[in-house]
């Protein structure tokens, strides 16, 4: 089996944050990868309804496939990866929160928060710290939502 480091993969949360900042309406925590995404959405940097601009929405961790091999299908790329890298099941996670957390450098539980319970405003606040380079903020940035739901 692989050996896990958790560090946070800065280079790929770049990638991430500049996808989010370009195309707002690309960026939706409630689904890994939507092709079928409503006409509007709720712009997290505006908080107001806009159009959307593309068709497809991808929360982090589904941006975060996508960027690193876009030409496999989301659910393709996490099957294969978690079986490249010797993953093993996990009743706590899912294998789309092990990828994405493989992928981005972060612990299962931290990688849970930020993918299945972190609101947008949350979760682009928490990419935007780790593109930066400011992992100890964009911890405690989390943290600090688990701890008061303070966004």
């Amino acid at each position: 089996m692989t050996e896990i480091h958790h560090t946070p993969n800065t280079e790929l949360f770049r990638k991430v944050w500049e996808q989010i900042r370009e195309e707002p309406g690309s960026f939706d925590m409630i689904t890994w990868e939507n092709d079928s995404a409503p006409p509007d959405f709720w712009n997290w940097k505006i908080g107001s309804w806009e159009e959307r601009t593309c068709d497809t929405t991808r929360c982090v961790a589904g941006w975060a496939v996508h960027l690193t091999d876009p030409t496999r299908d989301f659910q393709y790329a996490v099957c294969a990866l978690y079986g490249e890298w010797g993953l093993e099941a996990d009743s706590r996670y899912s294998p789309d929160v092990m990828v994405g957390a493989r992928l981005l450098g972060l612990p299962d539980e931290v990688a849970q928060t930020l993918f299945l319970e972190a609101p947008d405003t949350v979760a682009a606040e928490v990419v935007e710290l780790f593109a930066e380079g400011d992992n100890d903020a964009a911890f405690a940035c989390l943290e600090r939502w688990v701890a008061y739901g303070e966004e």
